[in-house]
């Protein structure tokens, strides 16, 4: 939330009217945009990283409220949760002799 009230005061306070302006311009070429990539298959918003629900979740936000900055926000959220998995996952050997054994290297120690 601090992150939010950091960039609105940012954006909102040099301004003012011309920056609503702005920041409407675009956010409806950031709307075309999206809307252009729900036309994508499943497996290339895959690859860039994007899911359809997501854009759509974006979609309805309201209209004076930054995408771009709210879709930025949504992928740290994501990298940081795949990387608290990485890190609470039990790192695993490959070594042949750890697979016979039924055991990780962690495991024996």
């Amino acid at each position: 939330m601090r992150d939010y009230i950091l960039h609105e005061s940012q954006t909102r306070a040099a301004y003012g009217l011309v920056g609503l302006i702005k920041r409407r311009i675009e956010n409806w070429r950031a709307r075309k945009d999206l809307r252009t990539l729900l036309r994508f298959s499943d497996y290339q918003l895959r690859d860039v990283g994007l899911t359809r629900a997501g854009l759509r979740a974006l979609l309805q936000r309201p209209a004076d409220c930054d995408l771009m900055w709210e879709l930025d926000r949504q992928n740290v959220a994501a990298d940081t949760e795949a990387m608290r998995e990485m890190a609470s996952a039990p790192a695993e050997s490959t070594s042949p002799k750890a697979r016979h054994f039924g055991k990780t290297a962690l495991e024996k120690c």
